[in-house]
């Protein structure tokens, strides 16, 4: 759906594209994207590699999952263009949704910097025992940095949790800065 992934359509008419049409001016190169995912497990201390998960207390209840997308300046990409749309996905793992068993998500940090660069629209917590976070971010501006940390209960069962979130757009064609190429980021905690 929409302009990320790029179209595998080879018909150039709009009879062919049906409803999945989507022009753009945002195409290759113009819409540099990084996404970073880490962990915490006293939300100060981050991890990024899932190798390296850190591992929750048995007296802990909680635990966290940092998001951050930035986009270059136009000094780092001079074809950098604002992205109409970003649209972050987290399945969070080990989220219960069991009648009294229920996991809680919350938000509890939300910033785009420099402020003005970006709005949040649709951004909020899962409802209580959903396991997917949605979060889209308009008008993202060259030089972007945009933080969200989720703070998760404790799952019932133990063992490794490794968590990816994904970025993609239906109105722009990114570009990933990542080393790997791809458009998400694992991390991981140990339970």
């Amino acid at each position: 759906a929409g302009a990320q992934p790029a179209d595998k359509e080879t018909n150039n008419d709009c009879d062919s594209a049906g409803n999945g049409l989507i022009l753009t001016d945002v195409v290759n190169d113009t819409a540099w994207v990084n996404i970073e995912k880490s962990s915490s497990v006293d939300d100060s201390i981050w991890v990024d590699e899932a190798a390296n998960a850190p591992t929750l207390a048995a007296d802990k209840n909680k635990l966290y999952w940092k998001i951050v997308v930035t986009t270059p300046t136009t000094a780092e990409k001079p074809n950098q263009m604002v992205i109409p749309t970003l649209q972050l996905t987290d399945n969070l793992p080990g989220v219960l949704n069991n009648g009294p068993f229920q996991t809680q998500v919350s938000i509890t940090q939300r910033q785009i910097l420099p402020a003005g660069n970006g709005s949040f629209s649709g951004c909020n917590a899962p409802a209580l025992g959903a396991a997917t976070f949605h979060c889209d971010v308009k008008n993202v501006a060259p030089g972007t940095r945009i933080e969200l940390v989720l703070e998760v209960d404790r799952p019932l069962s133990s063992g490794r949790l490794t968590n990816t979130v994904e970025v993609a757009s239906p109105d722009a064609v990114l570009s990933s800065l990542r080393a790997d190429g791809k458009y998400g980021d694992d991390a991981a905690v140990i339970v």
